[in-house]
């Protein structure tokens, strides 16, 4: 069995992909493309035995979990569990998730890691052919006290390490509190170093004298106009006294209309929405409902 070295990273070999799938289980196989052989190679450095046994116990899971039909049963029961959803897709092609602490009122550990896990399908599902990772907007607006339970962040870390693996392209911090540096004093050491590298903090300064131009100037090189200007609309509502008329999006089944031009939307880019209204066969669960 040839081995794949580090360097041979980016470039994993079709008798690669082949020798893993001699390793597991046939059903396992069927279930696995090409790219997810691949993803988890690349995870672990070449390692053929070890991405085989990692990938077996990821088909096992989500045999297991029942994650291809999982849904969010918090936001079944109150739409309004959480605020994280895909909006659009970066320079690249990548989806993006973005989510805000201020407009989620689900705290539970559990509940939040099915949430997690339903975005992350949804995000994979509307990869086109060649893009294998997503980028995730974090929006720290809201984050308190009841927020500093590292357990979700945990969750988040074993999930993508775990399950996900090469999945992650970038996370962005937006606006993070004093509050948070206690909290990612303690995660810090958890992260992986190839994670921490992916992580951008970012200030919020949409409604100072810079205008926005300090979140423009650091996500330039990742995000689009059209999707810098939906972020900074989006997080000047979400911090409003007063905000549009157009409620916030806790599902997604109307995509047949979109709101004036001038009215932010709240559901994603203009782009991304139309793109959606194409693949609406993609969305689930509370996705599906109707109203906000």
């Amino acid at each position: 069995m040839s081995p794949v070295t580090p360097a041979s990273r980016m470039n994993v070999k079709g008798e690669h992909i082949l020798q893993v799938r001699q390793q597991i289980a046939e059903e396992h196989s069927k279930n696995s493309s090409d790219s997810d052989v691949s993803r988890f190679i690349r995870a672990v450095d070449g390692n053929l035995t070890l991405a085989a046994k990692r990938l077996s116990a990821t088909c096992e899971w989500r045999e297991r979990e029942g994650i291809k039909d999982m849904i969010c049963t918090a936001c079944l029961r109150n739409p309004r569990s959480h605020y994280m959803h895909v909006v659009g897709t970066d320079l690249s092609g990548q989806p993006v998730i973005y989510s805000i602490f201020s407009n989620a009122v689900d705290k539970n550990p559990e509940e939040n890691k099915k949430h997690m896990i339903h975005q992350f399908e949804t995000a994979v599902k509307l990869m086109p052919p060649g893009i294998e990772r997503w980028v995730w907007v974090m929006d720290f607006h809201g984050f308190g006290m009841a927020d500093c339970n590292p357990k979700i962040a945990k969750i988040f870390l074993s999930l993508t390490s775990t399950h996900y693996p090469e999945r992650l392209s970038n996370i962005v911090v937006v606006g993070a509190p004093a509050l948070f540096n206690g909290l990612w004093s303690m995660l810090r050491p958890m992260v992986p170093d190839v994670t921490k590298e992916k992580i951008r903090f970012v200030p919020y300064d949409a409604e100072s004298k810079t205008r926005g131009s300090q979140m423009r100037a650091a996500l330039k090189d990742i995000f689009s106009e059209e999707l810098l200007e939906w972020l900074i609309a989006e997080m000047k509502d979400s911090r409003a006294k007063v905000r549009s008329k157009i409620p916030k999006v806790y599902s997604l089944s109307d995509l047949s209309s979109l709101p004036p031009p001038e009215e932010h939307d709240p559901r994603g880019t203009a782009s991304f929405v139309k793109q959606l209204a194409e693949l609406s066969h993609v969305l689930t669960g509370h996705q599906k409902q109707s109203g906000s």
